[in-house]
């Protein structure tokens, strides 16, 4: 529970908001050995979260415009590793990660014509009462700025070969992952009215325009679609050298290539760039300069970097300086240097 004060300078309302949370999770996991050289893991994890908001994000402060909030989150995991001998061993992983993001919809849809506004939303579903902002007085109505639905994808597959050879332990290495990222923009879906103290009609009291009907701007927005993709590639390979047993050396090398992340809605043309003087021929109901993926020069994104080397340098070392390290095996000295790329 959480006590709310509104009504401007005076405080004059009080109220109790009770906001409700329910949070589900669920863990399962699987270990299978076949025989002496193969063995299978993995884990599935769910968890569902739901919420109502009385007060909703960024609009109304009185009650009656409850939000409703979900989460559902999974996260998959297998894993395969082969034996072949005593000093060859591989392991072969995939993954799968989902963030489903049902966030700021109204507790109770309402269309805006059911209470006198001629306010049609292009998501009807998630349709509830104009924002209604009185600066400096009160807030009414559901929030500006939802809903926000989301759905995050990430997949990943990577294998991981280790190959023991005297004081050598040499690995090499492979991952990809994919991500996607799913996000109609609803904002302003049932519009706002803001009552402020300037404008045309203006009394110069917020209180006295909202009587007499007069905001000073009204914003309703048809909304827009992300649907981007992209990938990244890692590979590398490393040696553990034991050069004695109190001195180890790891040394060895990364490639990272990243792809730029493309935006495919809008059957592809979902980028947009600003170039002076120039009609989109894509859109060509644009306002001149404002062109899209596919018009001439406009490109949908970067270049994949190919060039993203990092080499990478360690030791391990336990030296034996009498009382000043505790005798043998008593201090260990790590350092290590890399170079890592990430987008």
């Amino acid at each position: 529970n959480a006590s709310t004060t509104t009504g401007g300078p005076l405080d004059a309302y009080v109220f109790n908001a009770t906001r409700l949370y329910k949070d589900d999770q669920y863990l399962y996991r699987i270990d299978q050995v076949f025989n002496s050289k193969d063995a299978l893991w993995g884990t599935w994890f769910n968890e569902r979260i739901a919420t109502i908001e009385p007060v909703p994000f960024q609009g109304g402060d009185l009650p009656g415009f409850g939000e409703s909030d979900g989460q559902n989150s999974k996260f998959l995991t297998l894993s395969w590793t082969h034996t072949f001998n005593d000093h060859m061993l591989n392991e072969l992983r995939g993954g799968y990660n989902r963030f489903n993001y049902q966030a700021v919809f109204p507790q109770t849809p309402v269309l805006p014509s059911t209470l006198g506004f001629s306010i049609t939303p292009q998501d009807s579903a998630g349709a509830g009462a104009p924002y209604v902002s009185v600066a400096g007085l009160f807030n009414l109505g559901f929030s500006a700025f939802g809903p926000q639905p989301r759905i995050e994808q990430v997949y990943q597959a990577a294998d991981n070969f280790t190959l023991i050879e005297g004081h050598h332990t040499l690995k090499f290495g492979f991952e990809m992952r994919r991500w996607e990222d799913y996000n109609p923009s609803l904002s302003f879906n049932s519009g706002e009215f803001a009552f402020l103290p300037f404008g045309t009609y203006s009394t110069g009291d917020t209180g006295a325009d909202f009587l007499l009907g007069n905001p000073a701007f009204y914003t309703q927005a048809s909304g827009g679609l992300e649907d981007a993709r992209t990938r990244q590639y890692y590979s590398y390979a490393q040696d553990v050298f034991k050069v004695r047993p109190t001195l180890t050396i790891t040394y060895g090398i990364g490639w990272t290539v990243d792809t730029p992340i493309l935006n495919i809605a809008y059957n592809d043309h979902g980028q947009m760039a600003w170039r002076p003087g120039q009609q989109s021929t894509v859109f060509p109901n644009a306002p001149v300069g404002v062109v899209y993926q596919g018009d001439p020069g406009v490109q949908a994104a970067g270049p994949t970097q190919w060039k993203n080397f990092g080499p990478r340098v360690g030791f391990s070392y336990s030296p034996d300086w009498g009382r000043l390290t505790g005798g043998p095996g008593k201090t260990c000295i790590r350092a290590g240097f890399g170079i890592y790329y990430d987008k």
